[in-house]
């Protein structure tokens, strides 16, 4: 199963039980993952003065031309080195700086958490996704997190990281997927609502 960035919301006559909504969801969520993919997002253009989030930080975006591809962060800014002002390369070079910082941050939670929840993947591989934070394959036991994952503090890394890991439990959204989830971040719909109020930020 799969996080997204953005939230969907399910409406229903009061008194609609809430087992008949889980089923719905259940039977339609292909169809309700393949729309909220389709959202559009704030498009990036890498120029100087936009802003990104480092861990939770905000910095603001200095374009620069050099004879060699680099990322400098200092205090507030980010210092974006390149070659030419291409837009894939722009991309490219802040997104392995970007990446540098999720494989630090993913393994050290993954390893954390793994233990704490005594639930194990088998692999866990970073890629690209710009609408998914993270994903499960229940078969292989493998975890994948995008690299935007570098773009949030720890606590909200943390949350994406055990919702993953309890998917190794439980493939689904089901009740007992949530309630384990709620055991060890009980405070999970904060890290739903920083997402939520960020999301802007949290692209490339």
């Amino acid at each position: 199963m799969v996080f997204l960035q953005t939230h969907a919301e399910i409406r229903a006559p009061k008194r609609t039980s809430k087992r008949t909504i889980e089923s719905f969801i259940k039977k339609h969520y292909d169809f309700i993952l393949e729309k909220l993919e389709n959202l559009e997002f704030v498009e990036r253009h890498y120029k100087t003065g936009e802003e990104f989030l480092i861990q939770g930080e905000k910095y603001t975006l200095n374009v620069s031309i050099a004879p060699v591809n680099d990322v400098i962060v200092d205090e507030g800014g980010i210092n974006l080195y390149v070659q030419s002002d291409d837009y894939d390369l722009k991309k490219e070079v802040l997104e392995a700086y970007f990446k540098r910082i999720a494989q630090l941050d993913i393994k050290r939670l993954v390893l954390r958490w793994s233990k704490i929840m005594a639930l194990f993947p088998s692999k866990v591989k970073l890629n690209r996704a710009e609408k998914r934070w993270g994903s499960c394959n229940y078969h292989t036991k493998t975890l994948n997190f995008t690299i935007r994952t570098a773009m949030l503090p720890d606590w909200v890394q943390e949350y994406i990281v055990i919702h993953e890991l309890a998917h190794l439990l439980h493939p689904d959204h089901s009740k007992n997927f949530w309630n384990h989830v709620e055991q060890f971040m009980p405070d999970y719909k904060e890290a739903e609502k920083y997402i939520k109020t960020y999301s802007s930020l949290l692209s490339f």
